[in-house]
């Protein structure tokens, strides 16, 4: 969390910008969630509409690398609370358009040396989706790391994650553009498990018939297609 009015509390504000760009950068290569927070959009608690400077600083949170970001006052006790939600979504929705047009090639994940194998799997599937038409990614987790990861690598459709528990589909639903989803029940052969998870998409309304997903199963799922 990167609290920028207590780290105003704590040093010269002056200093906030480059160690929030700083507590990101460091959080991102540990694969640690990163919420931006604090006066975003801090006018709107008296007024309609954001001034300039705040939609930049929205920005800037986002092109430092922030999974989230987070309203305070302006939800709490704020005038206009639903269009506080709304200029911080259309504010974020157009900076990560910009953001996809300037990256024409995909960047390395900046991670630590530990991360860097599983890193390059992870960009490797974001090539995979630049080049395909596909609607929504679904991978089955066991680990935070892969959803993590996906969410690093900023890919421009939805990641659902198939979770074995409750705790792991909280701990990774805060992730960049992660659906966290406990699915306990993973059915073998692959055939089965394609169909469980089209009637989930389907039943919920995240795609229709005839998109494409790029499927992630678990390994006993293919496992058990491999025996059969």
């Amino acid at each position: 969390m990167v609290a920028r009015g207590d780290l105003g509390v704590e040093m010269s504000p002056e200093k906030v910008p480059s160690i929030q760009k700083e507590i990101i950068h460091r959080a991102n290569e540990r694969l640690k969630i990163v919420v931006t927070a604090t006066q975003m959009l801090d006018s709107m608690i008296e007024h309609p509409r954001p001034t300039r400077a705040e939609a930049s600083d929205v920005a800037n949170a986002i092109f430092d690398g922030s999974d989230a970001l987070m309203l305070s006052g302006e939800t709490a006790v704020g005038k206009y609370p639903i269009g506080a939600v709304k200029s911080l979504g259309h504010i974020s929705r157009t900076t990560e358009v910009f953001l996809e047009k300037l990256n024409e090639t995909r960047p390395r994940i900046e991670v630590c040396s530990e991360l860097a194998a599983k890193a390059a799997l992870a960009r490797s599937i974001a090539h995979m989706i630049d080049e395909m038409n596909v609607e929504m990614v679904v991978a089955c987790i066991q680990t935070a790391d892969i959803a993590s990861l996906l969410g690093k690598a900023r890919i421009d459709v939805p990641i659902l994650a198939l979770c074995p528990d409750r705790k792991t589909a909280q701990q990774i639903s805060l992730n960049y553009g992660v659906l966290s989803v406990c699915q306990r029940e993973q059915l073998s052969p692959f055939q089965r498990w394609v169909g469980q998870v089209d009637q989930l998409v389907l039943d919920n309304g995240w795609a229709k018939k005839g998109d494409k997903l790029l499927l992630m199963p678990p390994v006993s799922v293919l496992a058990g297609n491999t025996s059969a």
